[in-house]
């Protein structure tokens, strides 16, 4: 029935206002749908699509680097996916480095959640540590997180260096970094694992490029049959493949056995063997 005492109805966040002549009345409703949102929820579930694939001068995991920063010259590209407006990347150009989210496409399989770094001290069984104090690719979620050097775009195609991810990976975002985002790692306050900072101090492999390996990288540069993704300067090419190897591809679970054996990897479209 027309109540003639009620001014007005008014639904706000699960309340019901009644305005009366001479007061206001609230009424709480859905009381059980609030009670429900402010829980946590186990089955959350995101669907989210890549915006495009990467493309490395790493086609596969042994030989790219444990950390981008570390070799200066790894290049890579995003090849971005046609829904994309091209117009989302303006001002893009104003920015030195980007941030890129990607999947871990091949470490999908999660299965513990403790690992042991590659360079963490001591044997494989001496120590673990829990997946999100490392930066494993074995997680509950395949999410990565790099920071690139932004180079340019040409046409669809992202241009970026600093690379440790390898090709086909599925790009899921990517954002601009500045230096609000910068965290100076030796002031007061900050920390983080001894072991990381021996590792980046480790010393470097002793590297000694043959001439005819000179001379291989010569002829494969002058052939326009062989024409490389990234790369066209042999200069470029021997201190990157003398990077890899300062650095050591081989963890020490996977470690060169003794003897004259032959290792190699690929970089680019080169076939490295060492």
């Amino acid at each position: 029935k027309e109540d003639k005492s009620i001014l007005k109805y008014e639904i706000n966040n699960h309340y019901i206002n009644i305005f009366l002549k001479d007061k206001k009345i609230l009424i709480e409703t859905e009381s059980e749908n609030k009670e429900n949102n402010n829980k946590i929820k186990d089955n959350d579930s995101f669907t989210f699509n890549s915006i495009g694939t990467l493309i490395s001068c790493f086609p596969e995991k042994f030989s790219s680097p444990r950390q981008g920063n570390l070799l200066e010259l790894t290049r890579a590209k995003i090849v971005l996916k046609k829904n994309i407006d091209m117009h989302s990347f303006d001002g893009i150009e104003n920015f030195t480095y980007i941030w890129i989210i990607y999947v871990f496409h091949l470490n999908q399989n999660f299965l513990s959640s403790k690992v042991t770094p590659p360079k963490f001290p001591g044997n494989r069984d001496s120590k673990k540590l829990g997946i999100f104090a490392t930066r494993t690719p074995h997680r509950y979620n395949p999410i990565g997180l790099i920071l690139f050097k932004f180079n340019k775009i040409e046409g669809r195609e992202l241009y970026i260096s600093y690379d440790d991810i390898i090709t086909e990976t599925a790009i899921l975002d990517t954002k601009p970094y500045h230096h609000l985002e910068n965290v100076d790692v030796f002031g007061n306050g900050i920390k983080y694992a001894n072991w990381i900072y021996d590792s980046c101090q480790s010393k470097k492999c002793d590297v000694e490029i043959k001439e005819q390996a000179v001379k291989n990288i010569e002829d494969i540069l002058e052939d326009k049959n062989k024409k490389l993704m990234f790369y066209d300067k042999k200069e470029d090419l021997l201190a990157l493949i003398k990077g890899v190897l300062e650095i050591d591809p081989h963890s020490k679970y996977t470690h060169k056995q003794e003897g004259n054996l032959l290792y190699g990897f690929h970089v680019d479209k080169l076939n490295v063997i060492y």
